[in-house]
């Protein structure tokens, strides 16, 4: 099992990465705090392997050393009484909420890197536990010009390299940033991603929900951007604030139709990076062009619409669009695709991470049942966590297919 395995497949060959199955531990926020008791939980669950969120009463911002200090150690014991391991640390809600890392003062963008970042890390390097991390958005002023923000672009990925180099000093471990799924979060789409992962070196990390935003900014069709001039047209996504003021200008009879559809053209194609592409929609071909470079991947089961964070349980999987069998297919995939220049060496290893988020008047005994059915679910596609991609039972046919 632990044997690397490369298959000939037309003229080079395909080293799939080993799969694990493991969970975030954002699902305990606010109601099982400790390490003892959430990895009982896990345990109980039929999990081995956890990803630590911040939110789970471990963010630098919001606790002190002598805390984390003994936060790490019930984690070491917790982990080693109940025989499961933490694989990788992950960011939370209270980043993420924040402009952080570009934001436009540079006291609150080094504050982030140097109060949160770089503490996250060091914790994770005790638990010999990759980081994964999302802490930053754009303001919507860097938006409306397409020179400003490639400059801001340009600022955070130098920023970020820092971080990584910083990491690869002190671990072994990637770190990967999380895609998302509008403008402002910069990566958003599969384009996007891809210059990311070539201009800093970093991997990224999949969620099977952050595909759902991308399709309220597609580049308008010529008889869309037509009708939504018109006294009664619908709103629609035209890119920065000035060319939606020329749209009300039109529909108010202000400035001519004609007029108003040419300048608004030119603003679109001035400014590519904040229209997305049919492709960027769908989660399985986001797993297809970047899957191989996603060291680790969030399952969440959702509508489509909304990145919801749905268990995986019978009644929502009946509605939901994630389906493991096409994902996983969608991850043989991109190993089959030839390598693209610049990127950094395909995973070795991927763990698909269930983020599930609760209401917070969920009962705590239906978070515990819900996570028992999700477990069960996916344990029909990855029976045993370190099992080659390649060699998972749900998918030797499809293997014998594509090969």
């Amino acid at each position: 099992m632990n044997k690397l395995t490369n298959i000939l497949n037309g003229g080079f060959f395909v080293e799939y990465p080993t799969i694990f199955l493991a969970i975030d531990n954002c699902f305990a926020s606010k109601r099982w705090t400790s390490p003892n008791e959430w990895c009982s939980i896990i345990k109980e669950s039929g999990i081995n392997f956890i990803e630590a969120s911040a939110d789970n009463e471990c963010d630098p911002l919001f606790t002190v050393p002598s805390y984390i200090n003994d936060w790490l150690k019930e984690v070491k014991f917790s982990c080693e009484k109940n025989n499961i391991d933490v694989l990788n640390f992950y960011s939370g809600h209270g980043t993420y909420a924040m402009t952080g890392l570009a934001n436009p003062d540079e006291r609150i963008r080094n504050h982030i890197a140097n109060n949160w970042i770089r503490p996250y890390i060091k914790m994770a390097s005790e638990l010999k536990a990759g980081v994964g991390f999302f802490c930053h958005a754009f303001p919507n002023v860097v938006l409306q010009n397409s020179d400003i923000y490639l400059n801001e672009v340009k600022k955070l990925e130098n920023t970020l390299m820092e971080i990584r180099d910083f990491a690869s000093l002190i671990s072994d471990k990637t770190i990967s940033l999380e895609q998302m799924y509008s403008p402002h979060q910069y990566p958003w789409t599969i384009e996007t991603a891809i210059d990311f992962i070539q201009g800093t070196g970093i991997y990224i990390t999949l969620d099977t929900g952050h595909q759902v935003g991308q399709r309220l900014f597609l580049k308008p069709t010529s008889e869309e951007l037509n009708e939504t001039l018109t006294p009664s047209g619908h709103d629609i996504w035209t890119g920065t604030d000035y060319s939606y003021d020329l749209v009300k200008k039109a529909r108010c009879g202000e400035l001519n139709l004609k007029e108003a559809y040419k300048l608004i053209e030119e603003d679109i194609n001035k400014n590519p990076h904040l229209f997305s592409r049919q492709e960027d929609c769908s989660l399985y071909q986001w797993t297809k062009e970047i899957g191989c470079y996603c060291p680790i991947i969030h399952l969440q089961q959702n509508n489509g619409l909304s990145s919801t964070h749905w268990s995986f349980t019978e009644e929502k999987n009946k509605i939901g669009i994630v389906e493991p069998q096409k994902l996983l297919e969608s991850l043989i995939e991109s190993y089959q695709n030839e390598e693209l220049p610049g990127m950094p060496p395909r995973c070795k290893e991927i763990t698909l991470t269930l983020e599930l988020f609760f209401d917070t008047a969920e009962y705590p005994f239906y978070i515990r049942s819900q996570l028992l059915e999700s477990v069960e679910y996916w344990r029909k596609f990855i029976p045993e966590d370190g099992m080659r991609l390649n060699e998972l039972p749900c998918l030797k046919e499809y293997v014998k297919l594509v090969e």
